[in-house]
């Protein structure tokens, strides 16, 4: 594991690194933080009921919660995304892993390939590279961050290939295959076909909308070719007493402090009447590498 220096003339040395340690400590953490900033807060909420389990829409007005029934006047949906795979012959059988398992590996793989040059693609590459593995990133377009600005992007890239991670772009990616207990992407790239093994897959090449369990047919609320659940700008579904939030909508690109404003204003826009709206044009975007990119 390389030294992180964070302040010029001061470098900071890493003298021992104990992966599973590292991802006992991050989980415990997240549990202790979820535990003191959701559900500890929501418990003393009076008006507010917490249940746990699955929801799912069984008319306009109802949702039935495993065995129970219940009625609303308004519904705001936050439900979320999951990670979707590219469509590459072989990567469901060959295994892959998403954001999640990647942050509660037991062992460090040695070599990692990333599908995927976008924020958490970039974010997961140079914290596995850090840990002392060896990564390869995947991006089919001209450059990591396509949607940002390319200068800052053509920077990033330079940064992170000089801490050893190695980008490939314009890269077509045609089959994935376990080979000598190994897993292999095969590639095109400038017309001609390479391969690259490692021992683990993250995908972050994109997310699909958890939309699919939740009965939204029996509530009429529409969905586009992607399952997003399509809104106005107050949030409101094609049923107007059901608003959506965060990544169950067709809105542009977002990151967790913008849904959670979203979740402020929808609740406000179906509590009080409100036509609150975002300007995403103005929502700041970041990716926690280091250094960050932030526009």
């Amino acid at each position: 594991m390389q030294n992180i220096t964070n302040i010029p003339g001061l470098e900071i040395e890493i003298k021992s690194f104990d992966f599973q340690k590292v991802v006992q400590d991050e989980l415990g953490l997240v549990a202790r933080f979820r535990q003191e900033k959701y559900e500890t807060v929501m418990e003393g909420l009076e008006n507010v009921t917490a249940i746990e389990g699955r929801a799912t829409f069984i008319s306009k007005n109802e949702i039935q919660v495993d065995d129970r029934i219940f009625f609303g006047e308004k519904f705001l949906i936050a439900a979320g995304s999951t990670a979707a795979p590219p469509s590459i012959p072989g990567i469901k059988e060959v295994g892959y892993l998403t954001h999640i398992e990647a942050l509660q590996l037991k062992k460090q793989p040695k070599e990692l390939i990333v599908l995927g040059a976008g924020a958490a693609g970039l974010e997961f590459a140079q914290m596995y590279s850090r840990f002392g593995t060896k990564v390869t990133i995947f991006q089919r377009s001209s450059s990591i961050f396509r949607k940002g600005e390319k200068e800052l992007s053509v920077k990033l890239s330079e940064i992170l290939t000089k801490e050893g991670i190695t980008i490939k772009t314009n890269v077509s990616l045609k089959e994935a295959i376990i080979e000598k207990g190994k897993k292999v992407i095969s590639y095109e790239i400038n017309s001609k076909q390479e391969n690259v093994s490692a021992d683990e897959i993250l995908v972050a090449t994109g997310k699909i909308p958890n939309t699919e369990e939740l009965g939204l047919e029996k509530a009429g609320v529409k969905i586009n070719a992607k399952m997003a659940i399509m809104v106005n700008g107050n949030f409101q579904s094609s049923v107007p007493h059901i608003f959506a939030v965060g990544d169950t909508v067709a809105l542009p690109l977002r990151q967790e402090p913008t849904a959670g404003s979203e979740g402020t204003l929808a609740a406000e826009n179906a509590l009080s009447g409100a036509k609150h709206t975002i300007n995403y044009n103005t929502v700041p975007y970041t990716i926690f590498t280091d250094p960050q990119l932030a526009e």
